[in-house]
């Protein structure tokens, strides 16, 4: 098949009308050709999906060369195969899909614009809390002096009732 696309690009018109037939192209929208292990699901998919008849053996034939004919069962079991690993993946809910891309976007996005608005609150609640709290460490500043103070009043106080009669 390799050799097939290749030719689809240059002379081969058969492969390259095959592809086409089938709705694929060997090139990208660059004009690169397509890895074989990229288009090939396409093509396995595209052929099983086919009734068997000369247009699917034209087809396998112009894709795979002349034992492409034989290749018909193993194309069709594959594309059972792709099928099966599909579904169990789909049941699994492994399989992401065009709507699962799109909720994570979403989602992200939803992420970008709550971290946003928490930035933008924790600089709301600093911007009214912080002079309240820089006005009661300013005053609390002087407290180690107002306690000292304040020993020694007490202590005054005690050296004047011991001193009392009793």
């Amino acid at each position: 098949m390799q050799m097939s696309i290749g030719q689809a690009e240059g002379q081969g018109k058969n492969a390259k009308q095959a592809l086409h037939d089938l709705g694929l192209s060997a090139t990208d929208a660059h004009g690169r050709t397509i890895p074989l292990r990229d288009i090939l699901p396409q093509v396995v998919e595209r052929l099983g999906g086919m009734e068997s008849g000369g247009r699917k053996a034209a087809d396998t034939m112009a894709l795979f060369g002349r034992g492409g004919a034989a290749l018909i069962i193993t194309l069709n079991s594959m594309r059972q195969g792709f099928q099966a690993v599909e579904e169990r993946a789909r049941a699994m809910g492994v399989l992401i899909g065009k709507d699962d891309v799109e909720a994570a976007g979403v989602f992200l996005l939803a992420q970008r614009q709550m971290t946003a608005q928490m930035s933008a609150l924790a600089l709301a609640i600093g911007r009214e809390v912080m002079p309240v709290v820089t006005q009661l460490f300013i005053r609390l500043e002087n407290y180690p002096l107002l306690l000292e103070q304040l020993s020694l009043q007490v202590q005054k106080l005690e050296a004047y009732l011991l001193a009392l009669p009793s």
